[in-house]
């Protein structure tokens, strides 16, 4: 039996139920958008702490607040990118983060390079989880 969600490391596996349940959902969502379409699907960061994000160049705190995850993307096409941006920025709007460049509301940004390139999935500061 396949699993329905993959984590790039068995550890991340574990950090769900301490993601804002949310967030949760939105990554069960998006796996079955992306299964459903032939794409695999892997979660390759979920939480992390002061030390991690400054060691990655993080400006946010989205993965310490518990209410962001990444997803690999080099196993999307490029239409298949933005037709999961599009539907997810949507979809989700009204508890997106805000993008600190322009203001605008947006669930899934797709950044980095080359090997590093990646889908960042973060919900609005309202979702921080702080127990």
């Amino acid at each position: 039996m396949k699993p329905f969600v993959k984590f790039k490391e068995d550890k991340q596996g574990t950090t769900l139920m301490f993601l804002h349940p949310l967030a949760v959902l939105v990554m069960f969502d998006m796996a079955n958008w992306c299964h459903s379409r032939g794409i695999e699907y892997v979660v390759t960061d979920t939480i992390s702490t002061l030390k991690k994000d400054k060691k990655l160049g993080r400006q946010h705190s989205g993965h310490r607040d518990r209410r962001s995850f990444d997803l690999r993307s080099w196993t999307f096409s490029e239409k298949e990118k933005q037709a999961f941006m599009n539907h997810y920025n949507t979809k989700y709007k009204e508890i997106a983060q805000i993008s600190s460049s322009d203001l605008v509301s947006r669930l899934v940004v797709l950044h980095g390079e080359g090997d590093n390139e990646h889908f960042h999935v973060g919900l609005h500061p309202r979702f921080t989880v702080n127990y």
